[in-house]
């Protein structure tokens, strides 16, 4: 402790791939506790590489190089270790407490047995090295509780990840179609579980679909193949990677946002594309039927015409008072009262 200020290692290393779900959440965690702790704390960032601009430039940083990621007494001393996501492959050693936070155990959705067990054994390990864990959902938590092993000394504690839309102005994508449009986000793999929309979009004449993320991967030409198969390749748009101010644009003008996933620790878009006041429809898996409650849509089929009952009976549904009441529920979900949560953990831990 330098003076009467607490040195606080967090693990933002995600924050290399921004479009990713942990790189998004890194950001606005990062931004949105410096703004909260600023006065109580000395914080400090441990990055993959220097940044040259952004609002972490002018913050503490400690790079991770080969050395610090190996042989952790390179690391200088803290007094709290803040590792923001389950599975770094790096340890911490200085530091006199630790914090975990587990998004999700998503592998256990879509990996082999044998991945399986070598992923929880890397999060047991950093479950065992942690003084507090946390879950950004009670979804997350229960299946963690079923595969995992926490010491009666832990503490456990559920702190929901904050959402926001991005604050610019919107920018139309000179790619936009003619007719309505709908919307979808994410990394391009099996998980995000794309490829049943494209039998559903068959269903929907008149309308095109954007599904926006990196799809140069073996699953976005999967998904691609599937358009070309069924004939609607020119109303299937998969627009690669885009700005923020894209993506609230896509927000605000789509006729309905989908979310077909099968394994999510929360669901940052369902909350996004509520709070920009759309119809949210997603699968019933995981964690979406808790973040999105009862203000989405859930499809309990992928086959065609039974999502297109879903779809159909939630139009009619969502009328003005049901978009209102789902923007007044997504408003929960602050990043200010998320660091609120953590800072008090902090200091909990901290003064003991």
């Amino acid at each position: 402790m330098i003076g009467n200020k607490f040195k606080i290692l967090i693990s933002s290393d995600k924050i290399k791939t921004p479009n990713s779900g942990l790189g998004r959440v890194a950001l606005d965690f990062d931004a949105a506790m410096i703004d909260a702790s600023q006065f109580d704390f000395e914080l400090s960032f441990l990055l993959a590489n220097k940044p040259v601009n952004g609002f972490l430039a002018n913050q503490r940083a400690e790079i991770l190089t080969f050395w610090k990621r190996y042989f952790p007494f390179y690391l200088k001393k803290y007094d709290l270790f803040h590792a923001s996501y389950q599975g770094p492959s790096y340890k911490i050693k200085g530091a006199k407490k630790t914090i975990l936070t587990i998004h999700d155990l998503n592998f256990l959705f879509t990996k082999n047995e044998i991945k399986q067990k070598k992923y929880l054994k890397r999060i047991q390990s950093n479950v065992n090295d942690a003084d507090a864990i946390v879950f950004i959902s009670n979804f997350t938590y229960q299946t963690c509780l079923k595969h995992l092993q926490f010491p009666v000394n832990k503490i456990i504690k559920i702190i929901y990840n904050g959402v926001q839309l991005p604050k610019c102005e919107p920018v139309k994508p000179y790619w936009i179609p003619q007719e309505p449009y709908f919307f979808a986000i994410g990394q391009f793999l099996e998980k995000k579980n794309f490829h049943v929309l494209m039998p559903f979009m068959t269903k929907l004449e008149g309308h095109s679909i954007i599904i926006a993320g990196d799809n140069n991967t073996g699953y976005g030409k999967k998904v691609k193949d599937i358009s070309i198969d069924l004939g609607i390749k020119e109303r299937v748009i998969l627009s690669g990677p885009i700005t923020e101010a894209e993506k609230l644009y896509l927000y605000q003008n789509c006729k309905a946002f989908f979310v077909p996933s099968i394994a999510e620790g929360f669901g940052l878009p369902v909350i996004e594309a509520m709070s920009a006041g759309k119809p949210v429809f997603c699968s019933n898996q995981t964690s979406l039927t808790e973040i999105g409650n009862k203000h989405a849509y859930y499809w309990k089929s992928f086959e065609p015409e039974a999502m297109l009952e879903v779809y159909n009976n939630g139009m009619n549904k969502f009328t003005e008072q049901a978009r209102v009441e789902a923007i007044m529920y997504s408003q929960q979900f602050t990043w200010q009262q998320n660091v609120k949560e953590y800072i008090e953990l902090y200091k909990l831990l901290l003064e003991q």
